[in-house]
């Protein structure tokens, strides 16, 4: 009997300890495999909940075999993995490039990119730099390939540099290379390439962190393409985007009027904030995250602490929900503006905030650590309430 009674015991635990391997884990990130799967699920149409990509595409070809190709790339920066999507399409308005973390996180999405596209990682020194190439046609007879470097900083990923590295025309075959990349200047040589790669020029590229990005005061091959490309003129021209006009006429849509005046682009006298000399300004930054179309702006930046307040404008009749999926539920005592409940997101708490008046809307983003947010509320709040919009 006792022989039988520690069967019935050992079949017990057995069973007990094959429930515990064959629990599922719940997996809360994602591989490359994946992702590329996530893409072209979206692409074909497929946007369940599960699946969507949120605020990644704001165009999407009616024909997935339009798509050449899509490619994912990673690399690992700290704790975090990164990815990088390029997805090329015989039309350049459904070109995209993007980065998402492994929780899918929204990171950057570049939707200014023509003909055929190449992505890769570089290191130089202690910088991080997602790379992209394109390679296109301007005026049927001039071949242009364009280089753009985005900037991992802060937690966050910047277009600082874009220039045109080749000029290939029928009587021109000229390049742009990079000699020297360092946090504060980038130089360049320019070659012509018939003549054996003679040296027939260079340019100075310095970093301005107000503007965040390198700029050259001579321009020198950028002076050069457009000089080439206008003196080429052709009734049949391939589709190339240029601005937002431009992908606006691919689509076959009307000109958009609105889109050529200043409505809704923010400048100091739209508005007043009192912050201290910890925040770093950033003018021209396109605001990606938490947003569900880019929208140009200014950001604040305090590294001291890891928070960020990002500001832009829209004509006063746009709705907040056309940019966030979060409601702007809540009022302030003196109903000077509208703001969102605190959303975790990660690590990280997110908040809008919504000021109006009879000639625009200003909306503000708050981003902050959850440690540092519950830390520094009160901070934060005043800053909020010195908020000015000048109507």
């Amino acid at each position: 009997m006792s022989h039988i009674k520690l069967l019935f015991t050992v079949v017990i635990i057995f069973i007990f300890i094959s429930c515990q391997k064959q629990e599922p884990r719940i997996k809360t990130s994602i591989d490359g495999n994946e992702l590329k799967i996530l893409v072209e699920s979206s692409l074909k149409g497929n946007f369940s909940e599960k699946n969507k990509l949120n605020g990644l595409f704001t165009y999407i070809a009616d024909d997935f075999d339009s798509y050449n190709k899509i490619e994912i790339d990673s690399i690992q920066i700290d704790s975090i993995k990164f990815f990088s999507i390029i997805v090329e399409n015989r039309i350049p308005v459904y070109n995209l490039f993007a980065i998402v973390d492994e929780k899918l996180k929204l990171y950057l999405k570049d939707e200014s990119l023509n003909g055929f596209l190449e992505s890769n990682w570089k290191k130089s020194g202690a910088n991080i730099y997602a790379v992209v190439n394109e390679n296109f046609r301007s005026n049927n007879v001039v071949e242009l390939s364009r280089i753009s470097l985005y900037s991992f900083n802060d937690h966050a990923f910047d277009l600082v540099y874009r220039q045109f590295e080749k000029l290939k025309s029928p009587d021109k075959n000229f390049e742009q290379n990079i000699t020297l990349l360092s946090d504060t200047t980038i130089y360049t040589e320019i070659t012509d390439v018939r003549a054996r790669l003679k040296k027939i020029g260079k340019d100075i590229f310095r970093f301005e962190p107000v503007k965040n990005k390198y700029s050259s005061t001579q321009n020198v091959f950028t002076n050069l393409v457009l000089r080439d490309v206008a003196g080429y003129q052709s009734d049949s021209t391939i589709n190339q985007i240029t601005d937002y006009e431009s992908i606006k006429s691919l689509l076959g849509l009307e000109p958009d009027t609105s889109s050529t005046n200043n409505s809704d682009v923010l400048s100091d006298d739209d508005f007043e904030i009192k912050l201290n000399t910890q925040w770093k300004r950033i003018t021209n930054y396109t605001i990606t995250n938490y947003i569900n179309k880019g929208k140009k702006g200014i950001k604040f930046i305090n590294t001291r602490i890891g928070a960020s307040l990002s500001i832009f404008k829209t004509p006063p009749q746009y709705s907040a929900k056309y940019y966030f999926d979060q409601p702007l539920a809540n009022t302030s005592n003196d109903r000077k503006f509208k703001f969102s409940n605190e959303y975790e997101i990660g690590k990280s708490v997110f908040k809008v905030f919504e000021f109006s008046c009879l000639t625009k809307k200003i909306y503000v983003l708050l981003e902050a650590p959850k440690a540092t947010y519950e830390n520094n509320i009160e901070i934060f709040n005043a800053m909020i309430n010195s908020i000015k919009v000048n109507c």
